[in-house]
């Protein structure tokens, strides 16, 4: 398993495990459909606060926690 794992999952053990409040996923799911005609969905998400899962790096640093872009979604 390599790699960074969805939203909505953990890793534990080598295991995807799912989280069960895991408030990002279903918040984009229901977000996206109804963003406006010719919107851009990462502005919608960036409107509603919702931002990327933040990450612990093997030294310690913090990363994520960031907006979304167009094409990660």
């Amino acid at each position: 398993m390599g790699g960074l794992p969805s939203l909505g999952y953990d890793v534990k053990d080598r295991k995807l495990i799912i989280m069960k409040r895991s408030p990002r996923p279903s918040a984009i799911f229901f977000t996206l459909p109804r963003a406006r005609v010719g919107a851009n969905p990462a502005d919608e998400l960036d409107a509603a606060g919702i931002v990327s899962k933040r990450r612990i790096a093997a030294d310690g640093s913090q990363y994520g926690a960031q907006r979304f872009s167009r094409g990660a979604l």
